[in-house]
């Protein structure tokens, strides 16, 4: 994950498929790669060693990867979701400070050159963050709250309130989602969660 190379399995085996090249101390770092459609993938990440590293988006529009550095944002980019309704791309993204804490950042995308930070955390529990879509909707987690984003605002959706939720959620509706915790699984059901 360190070549700045991506592969793809054909059903039998893995083939590379491309192969950003770049001097040692800018290699390319991917952490996830996601797309929408065949011609719609991203592959999102970092280049350069922790105290200098630039955020990195890779994207293949069903012909070639291009990829798009943004060297005044200073992330390892983790994930990446669209929300089907503004068409808008949302990023989560870990800074490493020199201290060794990790600083969350939640970033707005066009899908081309324009990344911005919508939110920047703190160190500690509270500023925990992760993204998910669910039925084509984005939903941001920020600590033990779960957020919509609207009109440029972090808008409540559920307040889950217990210091053991690690942030991470998966469903099919905003009336069928799990949580992950850390001791279990819970379920919100539009009205209570249980677990």
């Amino acid at each position: 994950w360190q070549d700045g190379k991506i592969w793809k399995h054909d059903g039998t085996s893995w083939k590379q498929v491309v192969e950003f090249i770049r001097p040692q101390e800018k290699r390319i770092s991917f952490y996830e790669i996601w797309g929408d459609s065949p011609s719609n993938i991203f592959a999102t990440g970092f280049s350069g060693p922790p105290e200098n590293v630039i955020s990195i988006i890779a994207n293949y529009d069903g012909i070639k990867w291009e990829l798009n550095e943004f060297p005044d944002i200073k992330y390892g980019m983790l994930i990446i979701k669209r929300d089907s309704k503004s068409k808008k791309y949302y990023l989560l993204g870990i800074e490493n400070k020199p201290d060794g804490d990790w600083i969350y950042g939640l970033f707005e995308y066009d899908g081309n050159k324009s990344l911005k930070q919508i939110y920047k955390g703190s160190n500690g529990q509270e500023s925990w963050s992760s993204i998910q879509n669910i039925d084509g909707k984005i939903y941001f987690t920020i600590g033990t709250t779960i957020y919509n984003y609207i009109d440029g605002e972090f808008k409540p959706f559920l307040q889950v309130g217990d210091t053991n939720f690690w942030t991470a959620l998966y469903g099919r509706s905003e009336k069928d989602i799990f949580l992950i915790m850390k001791f279990g699984i819970t379920h919100y059901n539009g009205t209570d969660i249980k677990h």
